[in-house]
């Protein structure tokens, strides 16, 4: 072959090369190897970012700039000849991430190629859920022909039903996907095993029973009809539900809804006011077991938030309702040394109009009479409110001057009036503190 054959046939070799070369740097946004690659979903919180023309081998990458979610990461990554990579130097968040580059190629002249693209982090393995929650599925018969499940969008599902695998289930765009179930003992077990678009894999394991019976309840308070003497009254109650679990629980207190605490461990709802006005009030109560087995409660009580708080050093009763003091009440007290007044939490366990006073025999009354009717000189005077504190009432006094002084045997005494007045405010069962 001549030498101008041969020199022909390199420079036709060499023009197709710069050809090949030119063509891949032309198609660069075709061709680039992109990683993660556009649209995928990674179980890496820490990828390697990176962009590689491998296409043309004389092409050179002079310069890039790249942005990360909208932030220039230009001054962290690692050029090569025919791209660049990026390690963050953090973790990067769950969910969509974008990139966006500006790339200058070099081939006998600057060529510049620009790139967008996005992946998505996903590390968190799918979470299955069944209506009611996981802890147990209740059906009131031995099949199911609905139930109803979801999980992460476009997961794969894996069902096996006692040891037996079943077919598996589509899963919607929403993380919908249903089951059927038959040939139910009285106690099954059922396993999902859900794998995501990353990889990221689940198992749940969840009991299957049937439950033909609703909740009981064994034990709730305020109980029906009672009176209740507090000013941040308390509703509990303890459920009995053996075969499956309660899933959910409707509470209305005169027919407005109120939140509660459940305890599922205990079966035990409660809940407390912050504030009830008194009067009668009607509890209504609706629990639903997880195979839709339903009891529904109804009952009333009374709320009286009236209290008495005696503070002896200052010689005053005071009254207070819903939480607010209503009167103030001058009184005598017992003798410090010798027949103190009680101190402690009590209650009125008993009221007693125009009261006939019997002789404790004490030795401060050794010489009184066996008792005393009604009427001028009787010690307790016209009203007498007994507490749950041996030998201690609030009463009323015919010796006025007494009051606002320590001489009584431990009772608190009043002015008529006042006695009088307060017998018809209160109730048995009100509380009633005594402080210093």
């Amino acid at each position: 072959m001549s030498k101008r054959k041969i020199l022909l046939a390199i420079v036709g070799i060499a023009l197709i090369f710069v050809l090949w070369n030119w063509c891949a740097l032309l198609l660069a946004s075709r061709l680039i190897r992109l990683s993660p690659c556009e649209g995928s979903f990674i179980a890496d919180s820490t990828p390697t970012i990176a962009a590689v023309l491998s296409w043309s081998p004389c092409t050179q990458l002079k310069s890039a700039r790249v942005f990360l979610d909208g932030e220039d990461v230009s001054d962290f990554l690692s050029l090569s000849r025919g791209g660049f990579s990026l390690s963050p130097g953090c973790s990067l968040f769950e969910g969509r991430h974008d990139v966006r580059a500006e790339l200058i190629y070099a081939l006998l002249f600057p060529h510049r190629v620009e790139l967008e693209w996005s992946f998505e982090v996903d590390t968190t393995p799918p979470r299955v859920t069944f209506p009611g929650g996981n802890n147990v599925i209740g059906v009131p018969r031995s099949w199911i022909d609905y139930l109803a499940g979801t999980t992460e969008p476009h997961s794969k599902v894996e069902v096996i039903f006692n040891g037996r695998a079943l077919p598996s289930p589509e899963v919607d765009s929403s993380g919908n996907f249903f089951l059927s179930l038959y040939a139910l003992s009285n106690e099954n077990e059922l396993k999902i095993i859900a794998t995501d678009l990353a990889g990221n894999k689940s198992n749940l394991i969840i009991p299957v029973v049937i439950d033909t019976s609703p909740p009981k309840i064994r034990m709730y308070t305020p109980a029906d009809g009672t009176t209740v003497h507090a000013e941040q009254p308390e509703i509990m109650v303890e459920f009995e539900e053996a075969d499956s679990e309660i899933v959910s629980i409707t509470l209305y207190v005169d027919g407005s809804p109120v939140d509660y605490d459940y305890n599922l461990h205990n079966q035990v709802l409660s809940h407390k006011f912050s504030f009830l006005p008194d009067g009668k009030h009607f509890v209504n109560l609706k629990a639903v077991d997880a195979a839709e087995n339903v009891l529904k409660r109804e009952w009333s009580f009374i709320l009286d938030s009236t209290r008495i708080l005696i503070e002896i050093s200052q010689r005053r009763l005071h009254l207070f309702r819903e939480g607010s003091l209503i009167k103030v009440y001058p009184i005598a007290v017992g003798q410090e040394f010798s027949f103190p007044t009680p101190r402690g939490s009590f209650k009125i366990i008993n009221k007693r109009k125009n009261p006939t006073w019997y002789n404790p025999r004490k030795p401060w009354s050794r010489d009184m009479p066996p008792f005393i009717p009604p009427g001028p000189g009787n010690p307790l005077g016209t009203r007498a409110l007994d507490l749950d504190a041996s030998g201690i009432r609030i009463h009323g006094t015919y010796v006025s001057s007494s009051i606002g002084r320590a001489v009584s045997h431990g009772c608190i005494r009043m002015y008529l009036r006042d006695a009088e007045d307060l017998f018809d405010r209160v109730s048995v069962g009100t509380p009633v503190d005594i402080v210093h």
